[in-house]
């Protein structure tokens, strides 16, 4: 037998195993007691070398595999984009490669777009409405992205194959950002809605017969190398150019490759050209309009500053070269002379002697008391301080009198009546200094007469868009202004009305007939406030321009109405053409141009789904607009600028500006803009090379 001892059992027994299980009395489960040790938080052992060199191999091991993987997909899709040979053999129609003549000129008429050859578009025997739009903007741009491609057969004509994204062309023009990445290929944007493209200039609108006349665009063709008169008004046309003879002779070459497109609805959205103001020598300067303008600028720019490098260059000469001069304070003008300063701080610094630094000079020349006049004043202050903090130099009260080949002058104004004259010597000179009429429109509206179009800036239009004195030819962007012409259309404005409003006619017994009504009826009919209260409402529905003036009808209606609280009908006339006085022109803005195009092509879309409507139910196919569309109405969304390194915003009175947090919201409001995820793309490339890389100052010759 064995001996136990008794106190080694005891402590042994008061020595519990961290294995052994106690019973609980007050539940059945059994307790597993200490069996998971406590561990003390120990930093150097997790975050020992060990470790770090486990989590770091992982870690690298990932990104590599993922980079690995994105590699081969990418390869793989690459390898799917090179097609085998692609060349079919078909039949070409008679029609496209004889087409028949006709029209005033009697001149090819392209009744078949040559897109349609060798497809099953040729042999179709119902033919959508044909939708002609002239111009390549921010207005063509919202008609296409609101209409299907079942609806019409789109062709835009341009003497550029692609939109233009302007308002950053300051930003590429000093090499800020690559011009491709502000285009977008037209036929791209075209290809959804099986559209058409016709690289050429609309010459003339034949608005009798339904016709454009379309000329080869000298891009094209290759026939100048440098910006020609047609980019220029009469002003400078008239001027004794060294190209004037080659331009007068590449037009005359380029009339007998002119052919007509027929239209259904034609759209124009031409723009305007630069207002000259009637100053001569402007052929001295550049512009910031086109993809074509920015080139020539860089150009100018990398040779400007490798001759002011030579020893051979006399000071003078250098400082004249390296003058930039920016005739308008407007947004344009003052973004460019915003990203010179840029370039010239950031570029020109690092990698320019420090001569042609200090010899670098900013000016802009503005002919009211302050640049972006347009903008609040609290704006146009705080950008002036911060031009001067940045030694861009501003002339204010000033007007240009005319440009030399190396100086522009000027007159500015000192006092009540005291002017004195100045002038800068410049090695670029950008005119931006306000649009006008170009050629195109200014023909439009010649032929229309003085009855329909008396704006000699740009062509009228009414609230519908739709061109005064033409049937189916809309007018938008620049190259349009909505007339406001309510005292002329009163009596045909009140006939509606009252067709609408049983309970007001009922108030006019003297009105026998509704459709004999004119004005000698009607100038004495009277009327209460209550119905032109009334009939103010119905107005400013169809004229939306004139909501602002409308909310403050009180002032108006204190002033015309009689001691009898009535009103005449002939002083309701003169009321509306008091507030037509005060009913200001839509903006001159990339902003506008794309509403105008959104809302239109909108209503092209509706008047689309409608008219087949009718003529699956065989009812009648005529369509008007006021019937089924409402008036366009414009919706400020604010103005932008910017001014180095910093932006300023304006919206409707609420104004913000600062430094870098402003300019990178500047930029989210034009990367949000973009057309497409390809220009989205390029432009952020763009930004993030200038950041790590610095601009690129070469320029390809």
């Amino acid at each position: 037998m064995f001996r136990i001892n008794q106190s080694r059992l005891l402590a042994l027994t008061k020595q519990r195993s961290p294995f052994i299980l106690q019973r609980n009395f007050h539940t059945s489960v059994p307790k597993l007691q200490n069996s998971i040790p406590k561990r003390k938080f120990d930093f150097k052992t997790i975050f020992s070398l060990k470790n770090l060199l486990k989590y770091s191999v992982i870690s690298i091991g990932s990104v590599g595999l993922t980079v690995s993987i994105s590699l081969l997909a990418f390869f793989i899709y690459d390898s799917t984009t090179y097609p085998e040979n692609t060349w079919v053999d078909f039949e070409t129609p008679n029609d496209i490669i004889n087409p028949k003549r006709g029209g005033p000129e009697n001149l090819p008429i392209m009744n078949i777009n040559l897109d349609k050859a060798g497809t099953d578009e040729v042999n179709e025997t119902t033919r959508k409405p044909r939708l002609v739009i002239l111009g390549s903007g921010w207005a063509t741009a919202g008609i296409l992205s609101q209409i299907d491609k079942d609806e019409y057969d789109v062709t835009v004509i341009s003497p550029t194959n692609y939109f233009l994204f302007t308002p950053l062309l300051p930003s590429a023009a000093t090499f800020t950002l690559d011009v491709k990445s502000l285009k977008v290929p037209l036929r791209k944007l075209l290809g959804a809605l099986k559209g058409h493209f016709l690289e050429g200039w609309a010459e003339k609108i034949e608005y009798k017969d339904n016709l454009v006349k379309v000329t080869p665009s000298r891009y094209s063709l290759k026939e100048t190398e440098t910006r020609s008169t047609h980019f220029w008004t009469e002003t400078s046309q008239n001027l004794d150019l060294d190209e004037k003879a080659t331009y007068e002779k590449q037009v005359e070459e380029l009339q007998k490759r002119a052919f007509y497109v027929p239209y259904d609805k034609l759209i124009i959205a031409v723009g305007a050209s630069l207002n000259t103001h009637g100053v001569e020598g402007l052929e001295y300067c550049s512009r910031l309009k086109s993809a074509k303008d920015v080139v020539d600028i860089r150009k100018k720019i990398k040779a400007n500053l490798e001759l002011a490098c030579l020893p051979t260059t006399s000071e003078t000469e250098r400082k004249r070269l390296l003058s930039f001069v920016v005739a308008g304070g407007g947004a344009t003008g003052c973004e460019f002379a915003a990203e010179v300063s840029d370039m010239v701080n950031e570029e020109v610094t690092k990698i320019y002697s420090k001569l042609v630094r200090r010899d670098c000079s900013i000016h802009i020349i503005q002919s009211r008391d302050h640049i972006l006049n347009t903008y609040d004043k609290a704006i146009s202050e705080f950008t002036e301080k911060k031009f001067i903090n940045d030694n861009i130099d501003v002339q204010i009260n000033s007007r240009v009198q005319k440009v030399l080949p190396d100086k522009i002058l000027f007159k500015q104004k000192v006092g009540e009546n005291e002017f004195i004259e100045k002038e800068l010597p410049f090695g670029i000179c950008l005119w931006s200094t306000g649009l006008a009429a170009n050629k195109l429109t200014k023909d439009l509206a010649a032929n229309l007469g003085p009855e329909f179009q008396k704006n000699k800036y740009a062509l009228e239009t009414d609230s519908q868009l739709r061109v005064n004195g033409c049937e189916n030819v809309y007018c938008i962007g620049d190259a349009s202004t909505v007339k406001t012409d309510m005292s002329a259309n009163a009596v045909r404005d009140l006939k509606t009305f009252l067709s609408k409003n049983n309970t007001f006619i009922q108030n006019h017994p003297e009105i026998k007939d509704l459709n004999t009504l004119d004005a000698n009826l009607s100038d004495n009919l009277t009327f209460s406030e209550k119905e032109v209260r009334s009939w103010s409402e119905f107005l400013s529905r169809k004229y939306p321009s004139t909501i602002p003036q409308f909310n403050n009808l009180e002032s108006y209606l204190v002033k015309y109405q009689n001691e009898n609280k009535i009103f005449v009908f002939k002083d309701l006339v003169a009321l509306l053409k008091a507030i037509e006085a005060q009913v200001t022109s839509l903006p001159l803005t990339a902003q506008r141009a794309h509403q105008q195009g959104k809302y239109l092509g909108k209503k092209l879309h509706k008047i689309s789904k409608l008219l087949n409507e009718n003529i699956s139910k065989g009812q009648p196919v005529q369509i008007f607009d006021d019937d089924y569309y409402k008036p366009f109405k414009y919706n400020h969304m604010g103005s932008v600028a910017y001014i180095g390194n910093s932006a300023v915003f304006d919206y409707s009175g609420y104004t913000f500006f600062g430094g870098l947090i402003a300019m990178y919201l500047w930029r989210s409001v034009y990367f949000s803009q973009c057309v497409s995820i390809e220009s989205r793309f390029r432009l952020f490339n763009d930004w993030l090379y200038r950041g790590l890389f610095g601009r690129d100052l070469s320029v390809e010759e």
